[in-house]
């Protein structure tokens, strides 16, 4: 343990820059595969002793953590709120990059038994999450132009530009018609029969739980209420009591959680009990939904972990 080497990098898109615990530079870097060598030739670590907190960066940061993972090194990969939080508490107000990799530098220091170390998703389960992902994408184009189809500024302009709506519309329609056939693998086949057996949760929601949280099945029921963003946290201080409140969590996988679980609250039947038992109790009825998604991502998760427990006694 006290071999360990603490490592911080703050990402941007063209240059990162790396602190390392208990010295006082900090060095740029290109982030690109020529600034990742020039990086592993000044350093001249033992990688295999670095355990290294590198900022989420919106996939910017995705090369620099795939390269020190091949050198060796233990990486943990930090949501921004939680760094952000972590460099707020050492009480400094000045913000540069500098700075950020050195508390990072920190942060890796005095949390790394705390921290979970980052582990890349398989070719399969990345090709889903990036195919999902582009499947949202699309989605918003098209709910933007089927906006335009009925309003009077295109649909009474001339004929072309109407027309140009149109072919656009048509082709966002066939793009997420071909990408809904790409996601459609048999890989993830069992795991997607498993979640729609759950009235209320669809194919395509299916699909965003396993490509958004591919964790499902190895968690306990409160991991996975938090990382899909419902559970409830308590406001208490003192005397007070304050209104429980839901944040943070995974937003593609919260917005398909709540589809389904209006969905749920309608046509399933336990599902549709539970949500009228706690509206008859006087809770909102936004807050009854919420905890109909909590369950919701709670059967999910112990269904899929049965799931792979029977597997695992098959094959042995």
């Amino acid at each position: 343990m006290s071999n360990l080497i603490f490592f911080g990098a703050d990402v941007s898109k063209l240059w990162f820059d790396v602190a390392l615990d208990g010295t006082p530079d900090v060095k740029r870097f290109q982030n690109d595969t020529k600034g990742f060598s020039c990086l592993a030739k000044t350093l001249k670590l033992s990688w295999q002793n670095v355990f290294a907190v590198v900022e989420a960066t919106g996939g910017y940061e995705k090369a620099l953590i795939d390269f020190l993972i091949a050198q060796g090194a233990t990486v943990h990969r930090a949501m921004p709120f939680h760094a952000k939080s972590f460099l707020r508490s050492l009480g400094r107000n000045a913000k540069t990059d500098a700075i950020d990799a050195v508390g990072l530098a920190r942060y890796a220091r005095e949390r790394h038994a705390e921290l979970r170390p980052y582990a890349p998703p398989s070719e399969k389960q990345a090709k889903l999450n990036q195919l999902v992902m582009r499947r949202e994408d699309l989605v918003r184009m098209r709910a933007a132009e089927a906006t335009r189809v009925d309003h009077p500024r295109y649909r009474d302009a001339d004929p072309c530009v109407f027309k140009s709506v149109t072919r656009t519309l048509r082709f966002l329609e066939e793009e997420i018609a071909e990408i809904d056939a790409l996601a459609a693998t048999p890989e993830f086949a069992r795991r997607i029969e498993i979640a729609t057996s759950i009235k209320g949760v669809g194919q395509r929601s299916a699909r965003t739980f396993l490509a958004f949280m591919s964790e499902l099945g190895s968690l306990d029921r409160r991991a996975a209420a938090s990382l899909a963003g419902c559970a409830p946290h308590p406001r208490d201080s003192g005397l007070k009591k304050g209104r429980r409140s839901v944040f943070g969590g995974r937003d593609a996988v919260r917005r398909a959680l709540y589809l389904c679980a209006m969905s749920a609250a309608r046509s399933n039947p336990l599902l549709r009990d539970f949500y009228a038992r706690l509206v008859a109790n006087g809770k909102p009825k936004m807050v009854a939904l919420v905890a109909v998604m909590r369950k919701l991502i709670v059967m999910l998760n112990a269904k899929l972990r049965d799931s792979q427990r029977q597997d695992n006694l098959v094959l042995t």
